[in-house]
């Protein structure tokens, strides 16, 4: 069986060049020197190298990623997309609480959100990690800031009882404030 070389978790500027040059699936890939790769794609020795080296890793293993039916062409039972996501590889963020919240620390390929309060530190949360992908030396990560108001609006629906009894209390200290400010 032929695997199209779009199944494979290359970088998409490789990805382009290799196909640019002509080679469309694995097996064309898998008895080619680094050196020979190199100049006939033009990508350096490090990235045939590298390439090189997931093609034949991933072919080795002979179990071919479910991607979906658009990319790959072939479709996945549950328990094939259970089995890839029990080997499925994290970023580790170095504390230990979290990484164990988080199960292992951030995954790959899946959407992890995180939410609280401003100052928290969830923006240097995700700076940090995005210097520690484990796979490729290009990755791509989408971080994507939503306003804030989309939490606190959930937040305020299903607790509505003690929003609505700080907002009073909130209000109270403000008028508080605004007639001890009109006597002086």
């Amino acid at each position: 069986m032929q695997r199209d070389l779009g199944s494979f978790p290359l970088s998409p500027g490789v990805r382009v060049k290799l196909v640019s040059a002509g080679f469309q699936t694995a097996e064309e890939l898998l008895e080619v020197k680094p050196s020979e790769l190199s100049k006939e794609v033009g990508i350096s020795k490090e990235e045939a190298l590298e390439t090189l080296q997931i093609v034949r890793r991933e072919c080795l293993t002979n179990k071919p990623r479910c991607v979906g039916t658009a990319e790959s062409g072939k479709k996945c039972t549950a328990l094939e997309l259970l089995e890839q996501e029990h080997t499925q590889n994290f970023i580790i963020t170095f504390c230990s609480a979290l990484d164990n919240i988080l199960g292992g620390g951030v995954p790959l390929t899946k959407t992890t959100e995180i939410c609280g309060a401003p100052g928290v530190g969830k923006t240097q949360l995700w700076l940090a990690t995005l210097y520690k992908s484990p796979s490729q030396k290009e990755s791509a990560v989408l971080f994507q800031i939503t306003p804030q108001g989309f939490r606190d609006a959930v937040v305020a629906t299903s607790c509505s009882l003690q929003t609505e009894g700080s907002l009073n209390y909130r209000k109270r200290s403000r008028e508080s404030e605004e007639e001890q400010e009109s006597k002086d």
